[in-house]
């Protein structure tokens, strides 16, 4: 178990997982994936800030958990194995490494508004993606 895995308490509690990763292709991004079934729902967030993609004592300029709005792209759903992966990403797609992980409680499931209570690692809170004229942002409250 690496030193920042969570122990298996969270298939004890049958909540569903989430996990948070650096991703560096083909610009620095969060990935942002939500476990739904056999898959991971995933929306790749990007800062409104980053003025350039580039690290910044290996974190990007603005994190998940700094209550700044980021945008939120959709992605198609990424296998399950993200939830504990870190590592290249086949393709020559870059690397990804694990920033946040944990179980989530899903408080709102719709097609313009995604809210989440994250239990993580590193963020206690409330995660929500809203999607307004096309456009989706993510943003999170701390608990």
């Amino acid at each position: 178990m690496r030193p920042h895995q969570l122990p298996d308490e969270n298939k004890v509690h049958g909540m569903p997982r989430f996990v948070i990763l650096t991703h560096n292709h083909p610009d620095w991004h969060w990935d942002f994936m939500l476990e739904s079934g056999d898959a991971l729902r995933t929306w790749r967030l990007v800062p409104g800030n980053l003025a350039s993609a580039s690290l910044i004592s290996e974190t990007l300029t603005s994190d998940p958990g700094s209550g700044h709005p980021m945008e939120a792209v959709p992605l198609p759903a990424h296998r399950r194995h993200y939830l504990d992966y870190e590592g290249p990403v086949s393709g020559g797609r870059g690397e990804v490494h694990q920033w946040d992980q944990g179980h989530y409680e899903m408080i709102k499931d719709e097609a313009n508004e995604v809210i989440a209570r994250l239990e993580g690692i590193r963020l206690t809170g409330v995660a929500k993606i809203k999607t307004d004229k096309g456009q989706s942002i993510y943003t999170f409250e701390s608990a």
